[in-house]
C-alpha cells in the first residue's frame, strides 16, 4: 500500500508542471491572444505590432528608440524564461532556480566573472547606445509589469522572473562571446601540454591549420601553422615507449562541431545584377530556437532580420540598403598566463612592476533546496586566477570578453548604412564576439570583413600558456579598424565563409590558429564560382546541398583494406563491403552507407591519434585532443610509415589497424540497429533531430510537449547543409538588399516559447524539409498597440 502512494505521489510530481503548463495556456490565451492596447512607460508616441501567422512581428514606430521599447515588450512576451536562462547562465545563477546540477557551471561562470564585465561595459558604453539599452530594458519590464500569469517553465520551477537589466542585455551578448570564443581555452590547455611532452615537429603536424580544401581571401595560402610530412622517427619513438593498449588508457578525441556559412555574390555573378547574399547560422539547437525573427520600422528605416531574445541588435538581417550576414572567424582572443607565485607569500604574484597581491572577490552562490556555496576568485592584473591548474601551475584568463573597451553596441547603427564602405565601417568598429562579416549593398557591391577585437601580441604567438611577469610577453593594445582584414568588390564577384581559415600568413596579425576544416566554404565556393546567373531559389537550394566529397577519401581506404583481406566466410566483412559500396556520395535520409563511413572515419582518429596521445594523458587528466584532424589523419593513411602503426604491441601492419577499425564499427552499428543489414542502414535512422528543451531533461515525461519530433535530419558534419542531432542550421537566410519581397528565411522550432501555441513549431516542417518560407513577414493576424503610458493613466484599453 505505501508503495503504490509513493508511486502515485511521483506520478503527480512529474504530471504537476504539465497541468500548470496546461492551466497557463487556458489563461495565457484569454489574456494576450487578441488585439489589445497596452500602455508601455516611456514611449514617445505609439506603437504598433503587427503580428502575422508565424509570430513575427513587425514594429512601427515614429523612433528607434520607441522601436526598441516595443521589441524588448515583445520578445519578452515570446521568450521570457529563455531570456532569464541566458543571463543567469551567464551571471553564474542557474542553480537559485534549479539547484545543485547547475553548480559547477555556475562556479566556473564565477570565476570568469562575465556579471562584472558586463557592469563594467556599461559603464564604458556611449551615450546613445546606453540610451537603446534602456529603452529595450523598459519594454522588458514593461511586459513583466502587465504579465498575470509568468511563462509555464516559471510555474514548473517555482519563482518569478526578477526585472530586466540593462546589463542583462549584455551579459547575452556576453553568453554568445563565450560560446564562440571561451573553447579557446581548452585548445591553448591542449596545446601547452602537447608542447611540454612530444617533439616540436610532432605538435606542429598534429596542429596544422591547413587542409587540401583551403579557400584563403587574404594573406597567400600558407597558414600560421602550416601542414608538415609525417615526422615518422619522432613517432616511433613515441610508440616505442608505450606500456598499455589505447582500451586502458582513454584519450578523449573531440573534433569541433561545425561552425555557419555564408557567402555573397555581386553583380556580374547573379541574373538580374543585384547583389546577393546568403547565411547559414549553426549553433547548438535548442527549444525554443536562439534566433528571434523581426521586422522595424522608423524614421524611415525598414530593417529585416534575426536577433537574440535579450539583444538590442539585428545580428544578420537587411535594411533595404545593404544586407548583412554573419559566420564564426574561430579566432583567438584569449591566452592563459602562467603565474608566478611568490614562494614566500602565497597571496602574491609577480608582475612587470614586481610582486602584486591578488585581489580577492567573495562569490556566494545560492543554491535550491540546498545550502549556499561561497566561492572566492582571485583576480589578477591579467584576468581571473582559473580554479583549474594547467600541469601544476596556475593560470590567468587574458580574454576580450572580460575588456569592457572591447565591448559595445555599434552593430545598432547598421540601420543607417547606405553603402558597402558605410556598412564595413560601422560593422568593423562593432565590440562583441569577432566574426566574419559578409555584406551586399543594393548598388550591387560585396564586401567581406571581421568585427570585434584583435589582440596584437607581443614576445609570443599565445598559443600556448606562458608567463607575463617579466613584460617581454603580452598583448600590445588591439588591430587598428584601419588594419582590420577586408575584401571588396574581388574580380570574381564571390566572397565564401565557412568558419575556414581566411587569412594567410602574409597577414601582418594572427586571428586565429584552429579553424573548421574548409570543405564546406570549397564546396560552396566550387559551385558558386561555375555559373553567373544565381536567383535566392538558388542559393539556396545551395544552402540544401549534401553532397560530401569528404569521405571519399576513407571509402577508398576501406575499400582497399577489403580487397586485400578477401571476406570469405566473414559475413561481416562481406556485409561492410556491400554497405560502402552503396553509398551516394550524399547525406540524404535515405542515403546508404554513409553511417559506417563515418563512425569508420571516426574510429580511425580515435585510434590514431589516442595511441600516439597517451603521454599527454599521462601529463594532464583532462588532457583532450580538440582539432580539426583531417590533414594529419590522411597523411598517415596516406603514407602508412613502417614503425608508425597504432598501438603496436596490437597491431603489426597499418592494413591490421584499419581492418580492425571497421570490422569493430561494423559491429557497434549491428549492435546498435539489430535485425538491420548495414547496407540497408539509412542515413536517416543514425542521424536524427535532437532538439530539446532544458526542462524535458529534468522531467522526460514532458519531452513530448516540450520538444521537436525525433525525425530523420538530412546533411552531416561534412557537407553544406552541415546537420547533427543537436547542432546545426539555426536559422538559414536568403536575401538581395531592396528586394526583401524575394528573400528566404527560415529556422527550426517557431517564434513562441510557450509549447501551446501554434508558432512553438510552426516552422519546424519548413526547416526540416528545405521548404521556402518569406524573408519578410506575412500578412498580419493579430495586432497590438502600445500607447504611452501617460495617455492611458496606467490601463490597458481591449480594442476588440
Amino acid at each position: 500500500m505505501k508503495s503504490a502512494q509513493k508511486r502515485l505521489r511521483n506520478l503527480a510530481l512529474l504530471l504537476t508542471p504539465f497541468v500548470v503548463l496546461l492551466a497557463f495556456q487556458v489563461l495565457r490565451s484569454r489574456l494576450t491572444r487578441h488585439a489589445a492596447a497596452r500602455p508601455l512607460a516611456g514611449l514617445s508616441a505609439l506603437v504598433t505590432l503587427r503580428l502575422d501567422r508565424f509570430g513575427i512581428p513587425t514594429i512601427e514606430a515614429d523612433s528607434r528608440l520607441d522601436a526598441v521599447r516595443a521589441l524588448g515588450y515583445i520578445t519578452a512576451q515570446d521568450r521570457l524564461f529563455q531570456m532569464d536562462l541566458l543571463r543567469r547562465a551567464a551571471a553564474g545563477r542557474l542553480s537559485e532556480v534549479v539547484g545543485r546540477a547547475t553548480l559547477q557551471m555556475d562556479i566556473d561562470r564565477r570565476v570568469t566573472g562575465l556579471d562584472r564585465a558586463a557592469q563594467a561595459a556599461l559603464a564604458h558604453l556611449p551615450t546613445e547606445q546606453r540610451a537603446v539599452l534602456d529603452a529595450y530594458t523598459e519594454g522588458v519590464n514593461g511586459f513583466l509589469a502587465h504579465m498575470v500569469v509568468p511563462p509555464p517553465e516559471f510555474l514548473a520551477l517555482r519563482y518569478r522572473p526578477e526585472p530586466w537589466r540593462p546589463e542583462d542585455s549584455l551579459l547575452v551578448g556576453l553568453s554568445m562571446f563565450q560560446q564562440l570564443t571561451r573553447d579557446m581555452e581548452d585548445y591553448k590547455r591542449m596545446l601547452t601540454v602537447m608542447d611540454a611532452t612530444l617533439p616540436s615537429s610532432l605538435v606542429q603536424f598534429l596542429t596544422t591549420d591547413e587542409d587540401q580544401y583551403a579557400t584563403e581571401l587574404l594573406g597567400g595560402s600558407v597558414g600560421i601553422r602550416p601542414a608538415r610530412p609525417v615526422p615518422v622517427d619522432d613517432v616511433r619513438d613515441l610508440l616505442r615507449r608505450q606500456q598499455l593498449p589505447l582500451d586502458e588508457v582513454f584519450v578523449r578525441i573531440d573534433e569541433p562541431a561545425t561552425g555557419s556559412n555564408g557567402w555573397v555574390l555581386g553583380k556580374n555573378k547573379t541574373a538580374d545584377g543585384r547583389a546577393l547574399l546568403a547565411n547559414d547560422l549553426h549553433l547548438p539547437l535548442s527549444v525554443p530556437n536562439l534566433w528571434y525573427r523581426l521586422q522595424l520600422c522608423y524614421n524611415g528605416v525598414r530593417i529585416v532580420g534575426l536577433t537574440i531574445p535579450g539583444l538590442v541588435m539585428v545580428a544578420c538581417g537587411s535594411n533595404g540598403h545593404v544586407a548583412w550576414g554573419i559566420t564564426d572567424t574561430n579566432g583567438d582572443f584569449l591566452d592563459l598566463v602562467e603565474l608566478e607565485i611568490d614562494p614566500n607569500d602565497p597571496s602574491r604574484y609577480r608582475t612587470p612592476q614586481g610582486w602584486e597581491p591578488f585581489e580577492v572577490i567573495r562569490e556566494t552562490i545560492q543554491v535550491k533546496g540546498g545550502t549556499a556555496v561561497a566561492v572566492e576568485v582571485q583576480q589578477t592584473i591579467w584576468g581571473p586566477v582559473s580554479k583549474r591548474p594547467l600541469l601544476g601551475k596556475s593560470v590567468a584568463l587574458h580574454w576580450t570578453a572580460l575588456d569592457p573597451e572591447a565591448i559595445n553596441l555599434g552593430m545598432i547603427d547598421m540601420d543607417q548604412a547606405q553603402t558597402i564602405e558605410e556598412a564595413v565601417r560601422t560593422l568593423q568598429t562593432f565590440g562583441g564576439p569577432p566574426l566574419n562579416i559578409m555584406i551586399a549593398a543594393d548598388s550591387g557591391r560585396i564586401a567581406w570583413t571581421i568585427c570585434g577585437k584583435i589582440p596584437i601580441r607581443r614576445g609570443s604567438d599565445g598559443s600556448t600558456c606562458r608567463s607575463w611577469a617579466d613584460g617581454s610577453v603580452g598583448w600590445d593594445g588591439y588591430v587598428p579598424v584601419d588594419e582590420l582584414p577586408c575584401v571588396i568588390d574581388p574580380p570574381e564577384g564571390v566572397l565564401v565563409t565557412a568558419n575556414n581559415r581566411t587569412l594567410g600568413a602574409d597577414y601582418r596579425y594572427r586571428v586565429g590558429i584552429n579553424y573548421a576544416n574548409g570543405y564546406r566554404a570549397y564546396q560552396a565556393r566550387s559551385q558558386l564560382w561555375r555559373g553567373d546567373r544565381f536567383t535566392e531559389l538558388d542559393l539556396f537550394q545551395l544552402q540544401l546541398d549534401t553532397a560530401s566529397a569528404f569521405y571519399e577519401f576513407y571509402r577508398t581506404v576501406a575499400l582497399e583494406v577489403l580487397a586485400a583481406w578477401p571476406s570469405g566466410g566473414n559475413h561481416l566483412l562481406s556485409e561492410a563491403r556491400a554497405c560502402i559500396e552503396a553509398w551516394n556520395g550524399r547525406a540524404e535520409i535515405d542515403s546508404l552507407g554513409l553511417g559506417l563511413l563515418v563512425r569508420f572515419h571516426r574510429a580511425l582518429a580515435d585510434g590514431i591519434f589516442g595511441s600516439y596521445l597517451q603521454v599527454c594523458k599521462a601529463a594532464d587528466v583532462d588532457f583532450v585532443y580538440q582539432h580539426y584532424l583531417d590533414t594529419p589523419l590522411r597523411q598517415l593513411l596516406t603514407e602508412r610509415a613502417p614503425g608508425t602503426v597504432p598501438e603496436p604491441i596490437r597491431y603489426h601492419t597499418w592494413e591490421d589497424f584499419i581492418l580492425d577499425r571497421l570490422l569493430k564499427t561494423a559491429r557497434r552499428l549491428k549492435a546498435e540497429y539489430p535485425g538491420i543489414d548495414l547496407q540497408h542502414l539509412e542515413w536517416g535512422r543514425l542521424n536524427r533531430v535532437a532538439i530539446s528543451h532544458p526542462l524535458s531533461e529534468a522531467v522526460p515525461l514532458l519531452g513530448k510537449v516540450l520538444d521537436m519530433p525525433s525525425d530523420p535530419l538530412p546533411g552531416c558534419i561534412f557537407c553544406i547543409r552541415a546537420a547533427q542531432r543537436t547542432n546545426g542550421v539555426a536559422a538559414r537566410m536568403v536575401v538581395s538588399p531592396g528586394r526583401h519581397e524575394d528573400g528566404i528565411m527560415h529556422m527550426p522550432c517557431g517564434q513562441s516559447g510557450n509549447p501551446f501555441t501554434q508558432n512553438y513549431r510552426d516552422q519546424q516542417g519548413y526547416w526540416l524539409h528545405g521548404r521556402v518560407l518569406p524573408f519578410l513577414p506575412g500578412p498580419e493576424v493579430l495586432q497590438l498597440v502600445l500607447i504611452p503610458a501617460a495617455q492611458v493613466n496606467g490601463r490597458g484599453v481591449k480594442l476588440d
